[in-house]
């Protein structure tokens, strides 16, 4: 069944849509930097290159752009899938040959992949292309390239080994964008509009920030810390393993007694 359902995923125009949008947001990024345009005899004694240049690093009108639609990125491509099984009556097809617990389960976890990937392809699509264009020139700390400053999102990772450090990045920015993929989903346990479910996943991301601001915590903002250079916190990773657990239970045991009508 997990085959059928990313056959399903990958075969959906919105799906297609999203990973377009972050292929070519990645690549614009690149594109535009005039660093790509130095000869390579430049980079000699230049002391930016792939890991000073990096999307996160870059900040810019594509920064920006993601920096906003972020969580819709990854809600758009498939969360509201589950919402359409039942309007269609789709789902009723599926139960008929497997067990409706799986089926959830299965739908979640699909759910949450999709979402994690097109969120973090732009940052993958950037580093590659970063890569094929410039040097790759380790950070040195003496030849002013400290992007992470010391006080930043672990900075003796980011000069010891950059590679892991953008990782690591990125693997955060999947861990969330599944997360809010995943809240969408949920709510489709109880909002039958396709488009409601769509859109609450970036309500979340508005109302976290605000939260997070109100109580004077602004560093445990996801609009904060995935997008800037803030201190490491335990709570970065705990808080997307909360929002996908809570979103999880709300959507197997609400989905396990809804009606399928």
């Amino acid at each position: 069944m997990l085959g059928i359902e990313f056959k399903r995923a990958l075969r959906r125009n919105s799906v297609m849509i999203v990973l377009i949008i972050g292929v070519l947001m990645g690549l614009l990024e690149a594109l535009s930097n005039n660093v790509i345009k130095l000869p390579k005899d430049d980079f000699y004694n230049y002391p930016l290159g792939v890991y000073s240049q990096w999307f996160l690093f870059n900040i810019n009108m594509y920064t920006g752009i993601f920096s906003i639609i972020f969580p819709l990125l990854g809600s758009i491509a498939y969360c509201d899938a589950y919402v359409e099984d039942i309007k269609s009556g789709f789902i009723k097809n599926i139960i008929t040959k497997y067990d409706k617990s799986k089926y959830l389960i299965t739908r979640f976890f699909v759910n949450f992949i999709i979402g994690g990937i097109c969120v973090s392809l732009p940052l993958v699509v950037n580093l590659v292309a970063y890569l094929l264009l410039i040097p790759s020139i380790e950070p040195n700390i003496f030849f002013g390239t400290n992007i992470v400053s010391g006080h930043g999102f672990l900075p003796n990772l980011y000069f010891t080994y950059p590679i892991v450090y953008i990782f690591l990045r990125i693997a955060i920015f999947f861990m969330y964008g599944g997360a809010f993929a995943s809240v969408g989903l949920a709510f489709g346990v109880l909002v039958k509009n396709r488009y409601v479910v769509v859109i609450i996943p970036f309500i979340s991301y508005i109302l976290l920030d605000i939260f997070f601001s109100t109580i004077k915590k602004f560093n445990l903002s996801p609009v904060v810390f995935l997008f800037q250079d803030k201190p490491y916190n335990h709570i970065i990773p705990s808080l997307g393993l909360v929002i996908t657990g809570l979103a999880f239970m709300f959507f197997f045991f609400g989905g396990r007694y809804n009606e399928i009508v």
